[in-house]
């Protein structure tokens, strides 16, 4: 079994997840290394202006969870996102979602 873990490129939420995860770990009873085995970080909703910043946030993580693993592409953020099963979603946003994945 695997999770995948969807992050943000921000400060806050590679914080907060980092915490959040160390938690889970001891809760599951796992030992470190099995616990990071089984998680794979995935940077979602990505505005293009902060895609030079996901090695950062790769590095940070890395110190937290050493061996983490991490999906080679990132989700990009379009409008799209936001507007999905809103009273504003257009025609093409659920296959502009669906094509982002």
């Amino acid at each position: 079994d695997i999770c995948i873990v969807p992050l943000r490129v921000t400060v806050n939420d590679a914080g907060r997840t980092a915490l959040i995860l160390r938690e889970l770990q001891k809760k599951s009873g796992l030992g470190k290394k099995e616990f990071i085995n089984k998680i794979i970080f995935l940077f979602s909703i990505v505005p293009y202006y902060k895609q030079d910043k996901i090695d950062t946030y790769k590095d940070e993580l890395y110190k937290t969870f050493p061996g983490a693993q991490f999906f080679e592409q990132s989700i990009k953020k379009t409008v799209s996102f936001t507007r999905v099963s809103t009273n504003q979603q257009k025609s093409k946003d659920i296959k502009k979602v669906e094509d982002a994945f």
